[in-house]
């Protein structure tokens, strides 16, 4: 018997590791859409000036570079599509980072501080360089609204928050749903595109020289601490943009079988130092009302309970605790409810 049971456990190694390499290799296509490059990256660096104004944006050389130097590294390769990609680091603890159109990328500290090596930080960095390369963002909003319809539409959103009729593009994608949440259509993709951004972002990986399993490995942990009492902060808004798209470690493995003999690496040596500075930063801070302008609502609803305020503009209508304030950031765009004393992210 024992002899038995030593037999049946050298076979599942072999059983689990031995895969069938695949006829050819799963093709990924860049999305056809109806904006051109130009306005894509437009659209994305209007949107990212609305993320520096709505997000903190760590001050650190260091991080910066390191940052830079993984990201530059990953947008020399040809997966890339050559996009002006660069990143910032943002005093936010959840597990997450995006990439918007044309290339803008935002990564919060809290990934950094659930990585275990810098291959796992440039897996994600590849996966969402790989959303805006095969341009998901764009190819989203072109299916919620052709694009020629919006410019149709200029004007609308800025007169209803006060911004004297003035819309940009990204006003124009605002209006139609795109947002900077979990929820945008610029961030939130099907369980294909979260598939082609894997095979893309691994392909990626092993171009810049990085181990690309390490794109799998780390998707992998946070679903294996998905609703455990482990569950690290914020999981669950990652899942909400990043849908599991199956075993990512088998289908990469599967991928890396086409991939040239090479040598690969998971760090350039300056992770843990880097780790231990992000981990060593001050909480995120207020957000206090007071930064913002007053925004500027239609004549107010008659009839509202006792306690709300009411807010009114072009299209839309919203009751508000009175003892809070409605307000923009500078620049517009956007409409915050806030208490007096600002709000404070957990």
């Amino acid at each position: 018997m024992k002899y038995r049971l030593l037999f049946i456990a050298l076979l599942v190694p072999i059983t689990v590791y031995s895969q069938k390499r695949p006829a050819k290799q799963t093709e990924v296509k860049v999305q056809r859409t109806s904006l051109s490059r130009e306005q894509e990256m437009q659209l994305g660096k209007e949107a990212a000036a609305q993320v520096e104004r709505e997000m903190e944006v760590v001050k650190s050389a260091d991080v910066e570079a390191w940052l830079n130097q993984i990201g530059q590294q990953l947008a020399k390769t040809p997966q890339a599509n050559a996009y002006p990609y660069y990143f910032k680091l943002v005093n936010e603890d959840s597990i997450n980072a995006f990439a918007l159109p044309g290339g803008p990328m935002f990564v919060h500290t809290g990934l950094i501080k659930a990585a275990d090596n810098e291959g796992e930080v440039a897996g994600v960095l590849a996966h969402e360089m790989s959303h805006v390369a095969l341009r998901h963002g764009a190819a989203q909003l072109s299916k919620q609204q052709t694009w020629g319809s919006i410019f149709g539409a200029i004007g609308a959103l800025g007169g209803a928050l006060g911004n004297g009729g003035q819309c940009t593009m990204w006003c124009q994608a605002v209006r139609m749903g795109a947002g900077l949440g979990g929820n945008s259509v610029l961030m939130k993709f099907s369980r294909g595109y979260e598939r082609d951004s894997d095979l893309n972002g691994a392909r990626m990986m092993a171009a810049a020289g990085y181990n690309p399993i390490e794109l799998g490995n780390f998707f992998q942990k946070l679903e294996a601490k998905q609703g455990t009492a482990g569950e690290p902060k914020g999981l669950q808004a990652w899942f909400s943009s990043h849908p599991a798209a199956g075993n990512r470690v088998a289908y990469v493995s599967e991928d890396i079988q086409f991939y040239p003999k090479a040598s690969y690496t998971t760090s350039t040596g300056n992770f843990s130092r880097v780790r231990q500075m992000v981990a060593s930063l001050p909480p995120p801070k207020l957000k206090p009302a007071a930064l913002m302008q007053e925004a500027q609502g239609g004549t107010p609803r008659n009839g509202l309970p006792q306690g709300l305020k009411d807010y009114r503009a072009r299209g839309f209508a919203i009751a508000y605790p009175a003892s809070w304030q409605a307000g923009q950031p500078q620049g517009g765009g956007s409409l915050y409810l806030v208490p007096q004393g600002g709000v404070k992210q957990d």
